[in-house]
């Protein structure tokens, strides 16, 4: 007999090692479906997503949306209309200003300045177009520029930058009042009141028919020896400056005298001309005609002294 093998206590145990259980094979991913990137939830698919009634709900969301958008885009350009059209918020006031301290305006030329603004009186004051009424007002001719402004509760604000007159411009038979930057600012009519000197441009200087526009050659000089006279303190008494073929300007006093100024040294010649006429005046003489002009003896003052039976000479 062999002997029996003894085991622990705790009873009969096999000393067969057991077979290791099977790894469970983790499912594949599915052939039919892209793979998810990581980190990503996967998309749960929509209630009634093959549902043609759920399609139409949508649309009609999206349609009503649309709507709702489009009627408050609508209120708000109605609410606009109303309260620019409406008359209880009236205008009441315009009030004309100069647009710097160195302007000033005359109640006249205010109100003219209130007539090309064409505005009545209770309009709607939210409803005037600033931009058409400052158009409006600088078809003034002595308006240079214009800008309007609303001023609560209801009033507008037109304050003007004026054009200043320096000359009329003998233009033919026409008279145009021009301003000191050289520009025509409107033709004369009778009854208009101007006090400023008369320039008279040669023919071939001037503009050839029709309405004069825009700068015109020889008005420069022309207004450059206006601005002279005016610091040689002659500018009260300037009369009309005349451009004379081949010789220059000359110049014409209120008293009828003339004087030859040429091309240059304007300056100088108006101040020889001011001292001629007072060693004139000391022995009780006056000058029908000065020549301030000699190229070869630039000092040289010439006169043509005036007689008791000479009439003074209308100029131009």
């Amino acid at each position: 007999m062999q002997p029996q093998r003894q085991t622990p206590m705790g009873g009969n145990h096999s000393l067969r090692p057991r077979p290791a259980r099977p790894t469970p094979l983790r499912p594949q991913a599915s052939t039919t479906q892209p793979p998810r990137r990581a980190g990503t939830t996967p998309r749960a698919p929509l209630p009634g997503g093959d549902d043609p009634h759920a399609r139409t709900k949508r649309g009609l969301k999206a349609l009503l949306l649309a709507a709702v958008a489009a009627g408050s885009a609508f209120g708000v350009i109605t609410i606009k209309n109303v309260v620019e059209t409406s008359r209880h918020l009236p205008l009441r006031t315009v009030a004309v200003i100069g647009a710097d301290d160195a302007t000033a305006l005359s109640d006249e030329r205010a109100a003219e300045v209130r007539a090309f603004a064409d505005l009545e009186e209770g309009a709607p004051w939210l409803g005037v177009d600033t931009a058409e009424v400052a158009a409006r007002v600088e078809r003034h001719p002595f308006v240079r520029e214009a800008r309007v402004q609303r001023r609560p509760p209801d009033a507008l604000e037109i304050a003007v930058v004026l054009r200043t007159p320096a000359a009329v411009l003998r233009e033919g038979e026409r008279l145009y009042l021009v301003d000191d930057d050289g520009e025509v600012m409107k033709r004369l009519r009778p009854g208009d009141h101007v006090d400023v000197p008369l320039i008279t441009l040669l023919p071939r200087e001037s503009a050839a028919g029709g309405e004069t526009n825009g700068t015109l050659p020889g008005l420069g000089d022309a207004l450059g020896i206006i601005e002279a006279a005016a610091r040689a303190g002659l500018g009260a008494r300037l009369s009309e400056v005349v451009a004379v073929p081949g010789a220059g300007f000359e110049v014409v006093l209120d008293d009828g005298a003339r004087a030859r100024l040429g091309t240059t040294d304007i300056d100088i010649r108006l101040r020889r001309l001011l001292s001629a006429e007072q060693r004139l005046k000391e022995s009780g003489r006056t000058f029908s005609f000065m020549w301030l002009d000699d190229a070869q003896r630039p000092e040289r003052v010439a006169v043509r002294l005036r007689t008791t039976t000479e009439t003074s000479p209308t100029g131009g």
